[in-house]
């Protein structure tokens, strides 16, 4: 309903593999290598807010993914990216772009999904190939390239796709350059993606940080929107969207709310602030008549990593506090459930 790699196998692509994840994980990671690939001890599985530059860390699907160090992290241009970087220089050439939603697809389906999004932001996609594969631990994965024209600039570039998922959440890498058919050195930053191992359990927060998750479910489910925003910090920022801009455009989806719970998969404390990360699950669309296909019952989506922030004793929503106009969660989650999505 929406969105939407053989492996690397010269000499050079495994040593430039081998290379990277060295240099960008450093301490972070311990690693054993095979005569296949080099692989992640789960043991020392890093923080879901260990990202640094040239190491990126998802909370809920958990996986990471390196790539090179210097290269410098943009703001998401669509909902459902949860990450973005771009090598330095005034090309802005080549990009990675990560992103994480909800697919019950098989995975080749995630080539038309690309093309379908590739031409409502440019023209002529012709696919190079496209093919399965596997990621280095033996996990299934397809991979694609396409050559396509941006229709900003009437620049021809060209994309590499791997895609993965864990259960019926999809992860799609995709890197751009402009300089033509994507080279070892690219691919590998896609291959350095490692999913985290084993079913992801709920995490039993706090019993004040459950309040605050338990209420702004019901809340929200209840459509009252006086308690949801009792349930934000006056000092909320989230991508440059204030309290007052955040209650605003939750009012405006309410209608097609029907339920609504939050469920935490990893929880970090420090001080009056803490982290969170999870999925969402619920039933929406239902209530303004939109058909079947839009949403899924029960379905989940991927929170991404939220703020909170303890103040005279409860805990609130908190945002980024970044200043940069991006999608918030509810938006990003709305817009991928109406259709608006890849």
């Amino acid at each position: 309903m929406r969105r939407m790699i053989l492996l690397v196998s010269t000499m050079a692509a495994f040593l430039f593999f081998s290379a990277l994840l060295s240099d960008v994980y450093g301490d972070t990671l311990n690693f054993t290598k095979t005569t296949e690939s080099t692989h992640v001890r789960d043991e020392t599985w890093p923080s879901f807010t260990a990202s640094k530059p040239g190491f990126y860390v998802n909370g809920w699907p958990g996986f990471v993914l390196s790539y090179p160090s210097d290269w410098v992290g943009e703001p998401p241009d669509e909902p459902w990216e949860f990450f973005r970087a771009t090598a330095p220089g005034r090309f802005q050439s080549p990009n990675l772009v990560v992103c994480v939603f909800s697919f019950q697809e098989p995975l080749g389906w995630a080539v038309a999904d690309l093309v379908s999004y590739i031409e409502r932001i440019g023209s002529r996609p012709r696919v190079v190939y496209e093919r399965p594969t596997r990621l280095w631990d033996g996990t299934g994965a397809y991979e694609a390239e396409i050559a396509w024209v941006y229709g900003a600039t009437g620049a021809w570039i060209n994309t590499f796709l791997l895609a993965a998922k864990i259960e019926n959440i999809q992860i799609q890498i995709t890197l751009h350059d402009k300089r033509g058919e994507i080279g070892e050195d690219l691919k590998a930053i896609a291959y350095s993606l490692k999913l985290k191992p084993g079913k992801e359990e709920p995490f039993q927060v706090p019993e004040d940080v459950q309040a605050l998750i338990r209420g702004w479910s019901k809340a929200m489910a209840d459509h009252d929107m006086k308690a949801v925003m009792g349930f934000y910090s006056d000092e909320y920022i989230h991508d440059a969207r204030t309290k007052k801009a955040e209650g605003e455009f939750l009012k405006s989806i309410m209608p097609g709310i029907t339920s609504f719970n939050l469920t935490i998969t990893a929880f970090e404390s420090m001080g009056d602030k803490a982290w969170l990360t999870g999925f969402i699950e619920g039933d929406f669309g239902r209530a303004i008549g939109l058909p079947e296909q839009v949403f899924m019952e029960n379905g989940q989506e991927p929170l991404g990593t939220l703020q909170i922030i303890k103040e005279k004793g409860e805990w609130k929503w908190y945002g980024n506090h970044k200043q940069d106009r991006e999608p918030s969660l509810m938006e990003g989650l709305m817009v991928n459930l109406l259709g608006g999505g890849r």
